[in-house]
């Protein structure tokens, strides 16, 4: 057996737009719940089954505003967020310091579909 002592770093879960949920395109608003005590949110977003992202940025709030596109009669996007704990010092781009994506440590994946 093993003991296991201190936090568990917590990750937000995406909240806006609704998994699988379908948003015309523009300005989407992205929302993710609260970690207690994060200073920072980075969140990732990419065209489903891609790796780089089509928005990424970092907001010490749990709403943002992000231009999607949506080609044909649609496009699937994939979102993921993750939070800085207190006291750390986290920076865009990197893994130190950060609690882990919600994909990791969380609910799993938001997929949602942008429409013309």
């Amino acid at each position: 057996g093993f003991n296991v002592e201190g936090a568990s770093a917590a990750a937000p879960t995406m909240v806006s737009p609704p998994h699988n949920g379908a948003v015309s395109a523009g300005n989407i608003q992205l929302g993710w719940s609260p970690v207690p005590g994060a200073t920072l949110y980075e969140y990732f977003v990419a065209v489903q089954g891609q790796p780089s992202a089509t928005a990424r940025g970092v907001t010490p709030g749990l709403l943002v505003q992000v231009p999607l596109t949506a080609t044909g009669g649609g496009t699937v996007y994939s979102a993921i967020v993750r939070a800085c704990p207190a006291g750390a010092v986290c920076l865009a781009g990197t893994d130190a310091n950060w609690g882990p994506w919600s994909h990791i440590g969380g609910p799993g994946v938001t997929n949602f579909t942008v429409v013309p």
